[in-house]
């Protein structure tokens, strides 16, 4: 969330990850700390995007446009995001978002990736006018690339999730911990001010 308080996609990440992290930051505000893992992931897509560029990002997908590190907007959902590459098929009308990750691919997408695609469909249909009925995510280290769908259900739970996020910060009410206790491991306010996950 910026100044004016305009949600990014790293809220919708947090919310799936902890709902905790959203009142942490924003009604105590008490700012996350940058992980060693962030600024690794920073520096891999940095390296990654100017080979990307020049080659064939996904072999099994038409599409004639690559678009990279592309701002977009919506003030009425109020979200923002910067999305690392869209691939376009002009012909079909329809875009693909997708996502560059540095660690290995895991065996199916985890559910943050999951949202963060669906966030950054709904921005594309919105802002840019094509359908986007499925997101990629490349793991770099592999070149592996894994798939989700994205429909009707994905956005409007996407849409609840936004709702739910504005609701913690407005109504200053402490959410649920995380699904999991393995979440608390790699948070950086457990153990500080949080006791992490009740069953």
């Amino acid at each position: 969330m910026n100044r004016l308080g305009v949600l990014s996609i790293k809220d919708v990440l947090n919310y799936n990850y902890c709902p905790r992290i959203v009142y942490f930051e924003y009604v105590l505000r008490i700012p996350q700390r940058r992980t060693v893992k962030e600024d690794a992931g920073l520096e891999a897509h940095n390296n990654f995007v100017p080979r990307a560029k020049r080659n064939r990002m996904e072999k099994r997908l038409t599409y004639d446009k690559k678009l990279f590190n592309l701002p977009l907007h919506s003030p009425k959902h109020n979200l923002q995001t910067v999305v690392d590459c869209i691939l376009i098929d002009s012909k079909e009308n329809m875009a693909i978002p997708m996502q560059f990750k540095r660690g290995k691919a895991p065996s199916c997408l985890y559910r943050t990736m999951k949202f963060q695609l669906v966030a950054e469909a709904l921005l594309i249909e919105e802002c840019l006018g094509f359908s986007c009925p499925f997101g990629l995510v490349k793991f770099l280290p592999e070149e592996k690339t894994l798939r989700t769908e994205i429909g009707f259900e994905q956005k409007e739970e996407l849409k609840y999730q936004l709702c739910k996020i504005n609701d913690v910060v407005r109504s200053e009410m402490y959410p649920e911990g995380p699904k999991t206790q393995n979440f608390c491991t790699d948070c950086c306010y457990f153990n500080k001010i949080c006791q992490g996950y009740e069953s």
